[in-house]
């Protein structure tokens, strides 16, 4: 016998045996409450089963406390669905209509495997229209996504004869779907409050069925904005030099000029009518500059931070986004010939989180590509991210590495050429022989492998170091 199940008309249905074993209610109070009208009994299948919405509040909030069991039950069923290959989302839809608990996890899952087997199929609708790599990646995915909801809901419709039930699934999927959106991130955003959620999958499924495609359905966003193509590049760099040079002028005022500008050399006429853009457009395009006039006005605060150049030595707070790399001598080594070759490793840290990820070690003080890269890649095993940020020196594998950075959507930052000790890996590697080399028999000192006549390691430590 079930604890829940739904009548013809969608509403719950909640077993008395199951109520009074998990003692929601004994024999005599759920005789008593019957009585004085506090529940709604009904028979289902030769069972007696109780209206969820005729109980009273106190008593809903107890059997929502009491049944949290029966929720982890259906979760484990869920997990055992997913793990074996099988499409867990009806029986999430379906879990969510009786019980009225949400499987987020499982619907989003599932939208995020979906959408990134099958946006690939939808660039070639916006890549023609001049938008950034990120921006068609967005609308793309925007139109898997609304294939799939239509495939669902399609599916969910052809397979429920009964309409009520059909409506009462439909609700189910809307909420998981709902909640599952908030929590994915998306390249161009879609709604996420419930009116204009709503709103959007309605217009979404009413263009579905009459037979329009996603691409169709998923427009970019102030394509037909009248002011957005009327600025020509020509005419955008003569409203620059009015805001950025001579006099401290407001945008209305650069405007006003701007205007008169234009009639003059008959800009913006349309069919003989004279339509030029808005103020609000060309503050738009303004806005990110800065006025030399206006600038020295303000305080020498904002002067400063406006207008020279600074830097901070604040980490990074995201963990795995800038990776510093370079290399260093240890006290071990070897005599190679008549030279003595030291063990020279090659490190990787996380500068959020100042943790060694990858690391190569060689003989002799080299610095080749391959050994750079593969520490790299085992960075990128151990931690399971790719680095959006790597800092490193000016040394000889540089230049291949840019190479290697560019062709792998990573961002390289050399040092300047004599300012390689800035990166933040060499407080490491001080730290490192301070806290641990220093205490090992054979250290020589942090210049162990200077070739300066008064600069040199201690022999006798260095012999110990072998």
């Amino acid at each position: 016998m079930q604890a829940f199940v739904t009548d013809i008309s969608g509403r719950l249905l909640i077993s008395k045996d199951v109520l009074i074993e998990n003692k929601i209610y004994t024999s005599d109070s759920y005789r008593t409450q019957k009585s004085k009208k506090r529940l709604t009994e009904v028979t289902n299948n030769g069972a007696p089963y109780v209206f969820a919405d005729s109980l009273t509040p106190q008593t809903r909030d107890k059997v929502k406390r009491v049944f949290s069991n029966i929720k982890g039950e259906y979760a484990a069923l869920l997990r055992t669905i997913d793990n074996s290959g099988e499409d867990c989302i009806p029986v999430a839809i379906q879990f969510t209509a009786e019980s009225l608990h949400i499987n987020e996890s499982f619907i989003r899952s599932a939208i995020e495997t979906h959408i990134n087997s099958h946006y690939p199929a939808y660039t070639w609708a916006y890549l023609d229209a001049g938008l950034h790599s990120d921006s068609v990646k967005g609308y793309a995915k925007q139109c898997a996504l609304v294939q799939w909801i239509s495939d669902f809901v399609r599916n969910i419709k052809e397979n429920e004869p009964n309409a009520k039930r059909s409506e009462v699934l439909l609700r189910s999927f809307r909420m998981n779907l709902l909640t599952a959106l908030n929590n994915i991130e998306f390249e161009i955003k879609i709604p996420r409050s419930d009116t204009r959620f709503n709103k959007w999958l309605d217009d979404i499924m009413k263009q579905m069925d009459k037979g329009q495609k996603p691409e169709d359905i998923i427009q970019i966003k102030r394509q037909n904005n009248s002011n957005a193509g009327k600025i020509s590049d020509d005419q955008f760099l003569i409203a620059k030099y009015f805001y950025t040079n001579g006099t401290n002028m407001s945008v209305a005022t650069v405007y006003k000029k701007w205007l008169t500008y234009g009639k003059e050399h008959g800009w913006w006429l349309e069919n003989g009518t004279y339509n030029p853009p808005t103020e609000a457009r060309l503050y738009q395009l303004l806005a990110p500059l800065k006025n030399p006039l206006s600038l020295e006005k303000t305080d020498a605060v904002t002067h400063r931070l406006s207008k020279i150049p600074t830097a901070t030595r604040l980490l990074p707070e995201k963990k795995n986004h800038v990776w510093v790399i370079d290399g260093t001598a240890h006290n071990e080594n070897v005599d190679y010939g008549n030279v003595r070759q030291h063990i020279y490793a090659i490190k990787v840290a996380d500068v959020a989180t100042l943790r060694l990820v990858g690391a190569t070690t060689l003989i002799g003080v080299k610095e080749p590509f391959d050994a750079v890269r593969d520490a790299i890649l085992m960075g990128i095993r151990e931690t399971g991210y790719k680095p959006a940020i790597i800092q490193c020196d000016r040394g000889p594998a540089w230049k291949e590495l840019e190479g290697w950075c560019e062709a792998n959507d990573i961002k390289l930052y050399p040092s300047i050429t004599g300012n390689a000790r800035a990166k933040t890996i060499e407080s490491l590697f001080n730290m490192f022989d301070n806290d641990i080399t220093r205490y090992l028999k054979g250290y020589s000192g942090q210049n162990r492998t200077a070739a300066g006549i008064n600069s040199r390691s201690s022999e006798k430590r260095e012999t110990k170091g072998k």
